[in-house]
C-alpha cells in the first residue's frame, strides 16, 4: 500500500478511502465509523457514499503536527456492537514530514 504523505500542520487534506471487505464495498448504512491512527488519534470519520463504502477523515492540526511513521485505520462498528477494521489485513501507511519552512 503506497504510503500517504502529509506535511505538518496542513489541515486542507483529508484522508480518504473505499472499506472493502473480500474484495467488495462494504455498505455502512446505520454503521459507525472511526479513523485511528497510531499516534493516539481516535475520531469519528464521515461516510460519504454509504452504499459503496466510501469515508473520509478530514485532517486535523494537532494529531498531525508529529513528525515520523505511523498506521491508519479505519474501524467500523456494527448495530449488534462488533467491530471490524480496514484495510482488512493492513494498516494504511501514513508518513508527516517538514513543511519546507521548517514550522509545517
Amino acid at each position: 500500500m503506497k504510503t500517504l504523505v502529509i506535511k505538518k500542520g496542513d489541515t486542507g487534506e483529508a484522508i480518504t478511502a473505499v472499506l472493502k471487505r473480500k474484495g467488495k464495498a462494504e455498505k455502512l448504512t446505520n454503521k459507525t465509523v472511526k479513523f485511528c491512527m497510531s499516534n493516539g488519534l481516535e475520531a469519528y470519520a464521515q461516510v460519504i457514499d454509504a452504499e459503496n463504502g466510501i469515508v473520509m477523515y478530514p485532517i486535523e492540526d494537532t494529531f498531525f503536527n508529529e513528525l515520523g511513521f505511523f498506521s491508519g485505520e479505519f474501524k467500523v462498528t456494527y448495530e449488534d456492537g462488533r467491530v471490524l477494521s480496514f484495510p482488512d489485513g493492513d494498516f494504511i501507511p501514513i508518513r508527516i514530514i517538514e513543511g519546507a519552512d521548517g514550522n509545517g
